[in-house]
């Protein structure tokens, strides 16, 4: 049960930690999956990227057809849907490639995906060292910013690099980032579940 009361004109929730309390395995359970899938990821960061790839693909595929059974259905009652064929159309297209050919979308997309977060780091980076250099006559330790841009820009310069090196390496990073990122939530939802699993021993104890 969430309670809802207003004070002033703040809206103040107030969530049943009991009842949450009481499904602390569940956090738990989910938690320890997630640690499971991503040291496995990190073990096998290419199967973790094809399989991204993978559910990608069979999004699309089933977006594609919907939609494009629907812009027949539209087109039947004389409704205009070209644009609805169209996307269904190129959704279909876009799973279907994907499935046949799992690798080279796979890494197609880690290269497209690396390359966003190269521009990114770069464009940041010199963003971060003409401010710093704005700031030198204003504040003190403006260095930091400079200095924080240069290491953006460094990223950013490592990642094409490695891009253009050695363009499979960006699906293992992939893999690896998939990994790191399931094995950290799981943490959290582990710790989580075992926080709420000390409120229900507390409540059954009355404390």
């Amino acid at each position: 049960m969430t309670d809802y009361r207003e004070t002033g004109t703040e809206v103040v929730v107030a969530v049943d930690l009991a009842a949450l309390a009481r499904n602390w395995r569940a956090f738990v359970t989910r938690g320890a999956i997630a640690i499971g899938l991503g040291v496995l990821a990190l073990l096998l960061p290419t199967g973790a990227a094809m399989g991204l790839t993978l559910l990608f693909g069979a999004f699309a595929l089933a977006d594609g057809v919907l939609s494009l059974w629907s812009g027949i259905a539209r087109m039947q009652r004389g409704q205009r849907s070209g644009w609805l064929v169209a996307s269904g159309a190129l959704g279909v297209a876009t799973g279907a490639i994907v499935l046949a050919a799992p690798f080279l979308a796979t890494l197609v997309l880690s290269i497209f995906l690396w390359t966003m977060v190269a521009v990114w780091a770069i464009a940041t980076g010199v963003a971060e060292i003409l401010l710093g250099l704005a700031l030198r006559r204003v504040i003190d330790g403006e260095w930091l910013m400079v200095l924080a841009g240069v290491a953006s820009v460094a990223l950013g310069v490592f990642v094409g690099w490695t891009l253009l090196t050695t363009p499979t390496g960006g699906v293992i990073a992939l893999g690896w980032l998939l990994g790191l990122y399931a094995s950290v939530f799981g943490l959290l939802l582990v710790l989580l579940g075992l926080r709420l699993k000390r409120l229900a021993e507390a409540a059954e104890a009355g404390i």
